[in-house]
């Protein structure tokens, strides 16, 4: 594992570290809501500068916006679209056989947009009170929204400037669809 140190962002607090705490917020914010599964990560969790992978999927990405007394930053939450039709689909409780009609779709639709959106609203809530939790000083993450991105071309992030993010790369499953990789990545 690389050597963990503080966080020019979070001060004190290792950006690294604070990935743990994130996930398991996530995890604990779905699982109350749906049957949810927390799988491993995959990799070591590491620090990257420049634009985050999109891997060969088309894929969601939600703009986290931090800020941490006058110092703004991004991060991204992204998942490739089914999995995010899935996890927006199953927070509007729509029945699996929608669910599933709706995650094979090549792009979602309007009302999917909207569910998504949601979906992010929870993420970047449940990253929020994580951040909070473990920082002990008043940084907040709210969601900036949210942009598909072609499968091999990494998200645009307005207002990124090729900062450093700590990022983890985590497998999750909701009830009985097929599991998925989150990328979730924070100012390190």
């Amino acid at each position: 594992m690389p050597q963990v140190t503080p966080s020019p962002f979070f001060g004190t607090v290792a950006s690294l570290q604070l990935l743990d705490g994130v996930v398991d917020a996530v995890a604990e914010s779905l699982s109350t809501l749906l049957p949810f599964e927390l799988g491993e990560a995959v990799g070591d969790d590491r620090v990257e500068s420049g634009r985050l992978p999109s891997g060969d999927a088309v894929r969601i990405a939600f703009r986290i916006g931090y800020r941490s007394r006058d110092v703004r930053r991004i991060g991204i939450v992204q998942m490739p679209l089914p999995a995010a039709l899935v996890l927006a689909g199953s927070l509007v409780m729509a029945p699996a056989g929608e669910v599933r009609a709706h995650a094979s779709r090549p792009a979602p639709d309007e009302r999917d947009k909207a569910a998504i959106l949601e979906a992010g609203r929870l993420l970047a809530g449940a990253i929020d009170e994580a951040v909070r939790d473990r920082v002990g000083r008043p940084p907040a993450a709210t969601l900036m929204g949210c942009l598909g991105g072609a499968a091999g071309r990494a998200p645009w992030v307005p207002g990124y400037a090729g900062e450093p993010f700590a990022v983890r790369v985590q497998t999750m499953r909701i009830a009985s669809f097929d599991p998925f990789e989150m990328t979730i990545a924070i100012p390190a």
